[in-house]
């Protein structure tokens, strides 16, 4: 099957239906959610992907010899992926900004925070050769692609 491409105001559904909202502001329902839970549910996910550059400090950190930041700044991180799931279920933000995945985000988001990063500053630091930093990349990318590790 070729792959098609939704149109504006169109995107697929988990089922691979094509399914419309109305507008930015538009729900699948073609319900207008209000400007500020819109916002707001923007503002999650700006929260949750906050966690990219401060990983990218944190290599900074560690490729300047800095580890005692780099690992700081690593812990905000994880302070951000243990608060985003609860603002955005209080949002709602799946309800407001149904065709964005947020789950993805997170995925990605962690995955890069939690085993490229980590990784990163480990071999800076000398506590893990170069040799072995694909073993952890590889098991954590498997693992973040179980269907039913969440």
């Amino acid at each position: 099957m070729p792959l098609q491409i939704p149109r504006h105001g169109q995107h697929r559904t988990p089922s691979g239906a094509a399914s419309h909202y109305h507008g930015r502001m538009g729900n699948e329902n073609g319900a207008r959610a209000p400007l500020w839970r819109t916002l707001a549910a923007w503002a999650v996910h700006l929260y949750t992907a906050l966690g990219v550059p401060l990983g990218v400090w944190a290599i900074y950190a560690a490729f300047a010899g800095d580890f005692r930041t780099a690992w700081l700044v690593l812990a905000v991180t994880d302070f951000i992926d243990a608060t985003d799931g609860a603002l955005a279920r209080k949002v709602p933000v799946r309800e407001v900004l149904p065709w964005v995945d947020g789950g993805m985000l997170d995925n990605i988001v962690d995955y890069f925070c939690w085993v490229v990063v980590p990784a990163i500053v480990l071999e800076r630091a000398g506590l893990l050769p170069v040799c072995a930093m694909p073993a952890p990349m590889l098991a954590s990318g498997y693992g973040f692609a179980q269907t039913q590790a969440k």
